[in-house]
C-alpha cells in the first residue's frame, strides 16, 4: 500500500510542476529554475508565471506604456479607445503599436510597402524606432500567434529576443513586459495549436528570467482547466477562435492592473 501511495504522489508531482522560484524581472539572476514544456500534461499551469499579483495600480501607471501586438492587441486597442471616448479611464495614456498578422519575425524585416509594420504619426516604421519616438517607459509585448507555426518554438523565441534587444538599443531606459500569448478555443485544431502556444509561452518565460525582463502571464486568466480559451472570452468561435470579446478585454486589463511593477514609474 505504501509503495502505491508513493507512486501516486510521484505522478501527481510530475503532472503539476511548480513555477520557477523567482518572478521574472527581479534581480535574483540564477535563483530560478527553467521550466520544461514537456513536464506539463496539459497546456495549463497550476499558478500564473512571472510577475506576482500586486496591489491594483493607478490608471496613470500606464501613461508611459506602449502595447505592441498583432490583431489580438488590436482588439484591446479598440476596446480601450471606446472606453476613453465614453469618458472612462482606461490604461492611462498608453499608446499602441499594432498590426494584423504581425509577429516578432516579420517585425525584423525591412519596412516596405508590403511589409507588416505599424504606423506612428502617419509613417510606417520599425517597432524600435516607434518606441524611441514615443519615449516609452514601459513596453508591453504580445507577439507569437503569427510566429510559432512559421519559425518554430526556438526560432520564435530567438526573434523575440532580437526584437527586444533592438528596442533596448534605441530606448535603453524602457522596462520590458513580455505577455504570454493567449490560447485558442477547444474546437480549433489548426496551427498554431494550443499546445504550441503554451510551449512557446513557457520558453518565453525562461527567456525573460534569463534576461531580467518582466513576464506577465495574461494567458493564465484566459484559459479553462484544459488550457483552452474560455468560450465567453472568444469573439470569433466559428472562424479563428482566438480574438476577444469585451469581457475578455476586461479580464486582460484587470490582470495588467493587478500585476504591476512597483519599481516602474
Amino acid at each position: 500500500m505504501k509503495k502505491l501511495l508513493y507512486i501516486l504522489l510521484a505522478l501527481a508531482i510530475a503532472l503539476c510542476p511548480l513555477p520557477a522560484r523567482a518572478s521574472a524581472g527581479d534581480d535574483q539572476v540564477g535563483s530560478w529554475l527553467p521550466l520544461d514544456p514537456d513536464d506539463y500534461a496539459k497546456p495549463v499551469t497550476g499558478l500564473p508565471l512571472g510577475l506576482e499579483e500586486s496591489e491594483r495600480v493607478d490608471d496613470k501607471y500606464f501613461n508611459d506604456a506602449v502595447f505592441i501586438g498583432d490583431s489580438i492587441t488590436l482588439k484591446l486597442q479598440r476596446y480601450v479607445t471606446n472606453k476613453r471616448n465614453e469618458g472612462e479611464k482606461c490604461l492611462g495614456r498608453a499608446k499602441f503599436l499594432v498590426a494584423g498578422s504581425m509577429g516578432s519575425g516579420n517585425a525584423l524585416e525591412a519596412v516596405s510597402a508590403d511589409s507588416i509594420h505599424p504606423s506612428y504619426q502617419g509613417d510606417k516604421m520599425r517597432l524600435e524606432k516607434a518606441v524611441e519616438l514615443m519615449d516609452a517607459g514601459k513596453v508591453y509585448i504580445m507577439l507569437g500567434m503569427n510566429d510559432v507555426a512559421a519559425y518554430g518554438l526556438e526560432g520564435s523565441v530567438e526573434n523575440m529576443k532580437t526584437l527586444v534587444g533592438l528596442i533596448l538599443e534605441r530606448q535603453p531606459g524602457a522596462e520590458i513586459f513580455i505577455q504570454s500569448v493567449t490560447p485558442r478555443i477547444a474546437s480549433m485544431t489548426t496551427k498554431p495549436t494550443n499546445r504550441m502556444l503554451f510551449d512557446y509561452d513557457i520558453l518565453l518565460y525562461n527567456a525573460c528570467m534569463e534576461n531580467g525582463w518582466n513576464f506577465v502571464d495574461v494567458a493564465y486568466v484566459m484559459r479553462d482547466r484544459d488550457g483552452f480559451l474560455l468560450d465567453e472570452y472568444c469573439s470569433d468561435p466559428d472562424s479563428m477562435g482566438m480574438h476577444f470579446t469585451d469581457e475578455g478585454c476586461e479580464a486582460w486589463i484587470d490582470y495588467l492592473a493587478t500585476h504591476g511593477k512597483a519599481a516602474s514609474k
